[in-house]
């Protein structure tokens, strides 16, 4: 009687960040030669989900995974089996409370973690609720969310950017809160690169709402310096420099 290895104890699949935050999907067909122990030794790419991010993860997954070995008559045996690992979005509708419980917690994940490892993954899930909270904004441009974000920056964000609370949604600060506070975050080059897109995209919103409005438009213009000193500040040869470690 033979039977192929399979997976002893299934885990979370780790969704990469850089393909949520660009809303990529897809399925990963794995080759996976297991030994005798029940240990992944070589995983092969049998059909690619078209993304580098996904696949790379799968690998991972699956060299990482336990799995009960193959078996010969009863007796353990090495072989390869077949894995298929699928990566799919779940679109979940945006409440201000839930995310502010969310994040809060994630934060508490952060701080309280024993090992860099758990810590960076609390942190990885972090960044994915401030990505939600943007895509928020974006589409209802809407300043009801500026007391759930002054919850969660720090006292230094809040008051730097004091003018935007009551004039205009403010997405951008937790970016710039996450800049501040994480800075050995292994992604930080994107945490860079997300904030000062953020800041530019606010940035344009203002100068819209600046057309449409006059009463605005007398604001916008302390609004509209304040984004440009903050990009000025970030774009720095010095700052620049930290965030290409």
């Amino acid at each position: 009687m033979v039977r192929q290895p399979k997976v002893k104890a299934e885990r979370e699949l780790d969704y990469p960040l850089s393909a949520q935050l660009n809303r990529v999907e897809g399925n990963v067909l794995l080759g996976v030669f297991v030994d005798n122990e029940g240990k992944a030794l070589e995983v092969q790419i049998l059909q690619s989900s078209g993304h580098e991010d996904l696949d790379d993860n799968a690998v991972s997954y699956a060299m990482g995974v336990p799995y009960e070995p193959g078996l010969i008559d009863g007796k353990p045996v090495e072989a390869w089996t077949k894995l298929l690992l699928r990566y799919k979005l779940t679109d979940v509708p945006f409440e201000e409370n839930e995310w502010l419980r969310n994040v809060r917690n994630f934060q508490q994940k952060a701080e309280a973690a024993p090992d860099s490892v758990t810590r960076y993954h609390a942190l990885r899930k972090l960044y994915a609720q401030y990505h939600g909270l943007s895509v928020y904004v974006d589409r209802h441009q809407q300043r009801d969310i500026n007391p759930y974000i002054q919850m969660v920056v720090s006292d230094k964000i809040v008051d730097r950017w004091y003018p935007f609370w009551g004039e205009f949604p403010a997405a951008f600060a937790v970016f710039d809160d996450f800049w501040e506070k994480y800075p050995e975050i292994e992604f930080r080059d994107q945490v860079y690169d997300d904030l000062v897109d953020k800041l530019v995209e606010a940035k344009y919103q203002i100068q819209i709402k600046a057309i449409q409005s006059s009463r605005f438009a007398r604001k916008s213009i302390r609004l509209s310096e304040m984004i440009d000193k903050r990009i000025a500040e970030l774009t720095s040869p010095e700052i620049r420099s930290l965030s290409r470690f």
